[in-house]
């Protein structure tokens, strides 16, 4: 009861920036997994799993994740520069059952993420 207690305390809303960024991935995603993702993100909250924010993972109301043992990227990825020019990957992930896992920033260069400059965010 304590784990739960401690894992509510730590979870929160997505940012204004984080919804657009995933709605700009389901916007590029085949038919119902498009749909699946933005009804994923209507309910989501999320938790970092790292203290710079690098990895968020998802937590979807009214979904249990209990069993699921498996996780893959959605088919569309993101790239933005660090506030200091650096490039920043943009990975989305899904568990085993298409639902809505994981979002991982990964900075290429040393150091820290330092800031998301969100206006240079481009899918491929």
């Amino acid at each position: 009861m304590l784990e739960l207690f401690f894992r509510l305390s730590e979870m929160r809303e997505l940012s204004y920036q984080e919804r657009n960024l995933i709605q700009g991935f389901a916007s590029r995603l085949p038919g119902s997994e498009k749909d699946i993702l933005l009804q994923d993100l209507s309910c989501a909250k999320i938790e970092s799993t790292h203290s710079n924010e690098e990895c968020l993972v998802f937590f979807l109301e009214g979904y249990n994740r209990t069993g699921s043992h498996g996780q893959h990227l959605y088919s569309v990825e993101a790239k933005a520069s660090d506030c200091d020019g650096e490039e920043i990957s943009i990975l989305l992930y899904a568990d085993e059952f298409g639902r809505l896992l994981e979002l991982e920033f990964i900075r290429w260069a040393d150091g820290p993420i330092l800031g998301i400059d969100w206006d240079t965010v481009e899918f491929y």
